[in-house]
């Protein structure tokens, strides 16, 4: 069975891995798990500029062995919880039929 990380870039991941968050923050939500546990794949998406999810993506990736895959799904605004829904929908789709029945869901 595969371990398989679907989650969405935030805020507090971002300025971590800038280096905006005080050293007791750590990694962010997201670096801590990465770092913590362990996956096969960590699948992130974004609605950030390209310029932050690419840092951000570069930044996770030295901090774990896993693969990263990105998923930029752009939003008209980051409360439209529709499109978010939608957005999170369809890369859990494309993950569970890439993946198919050997990864783990939780």
């Amino acid at each position: 069975m595969k371990s398989i990380l679907l989650c969405w870039i935030g805020l507090t991941d971002i300025r971590a891995s800038s280096g905006g968050i005080k050293n007791d923050a750590g990694l962010g939500p997201i670096g801590q798990a990465a770092a913590s546990l362990s996956f096969d794949e960590i699948n992130l998406i974004s609605d950030r500029s390209e310029a932050e999810h690419t840092a951000y993506v570069n930044w996770l990736r030295r901090q774990t062995p896993s693969a990263v895959i990105l998923h930029p799904k752009p939003l008209s605004s980051p409360t439209h919880f529709g499109e978010i829904y939608e957005s999170a929908v369809s890369v859990a789709s494309d993950v569970l039929q890439r993946q198919g029945k050997r990864c783990i869901r939780r």
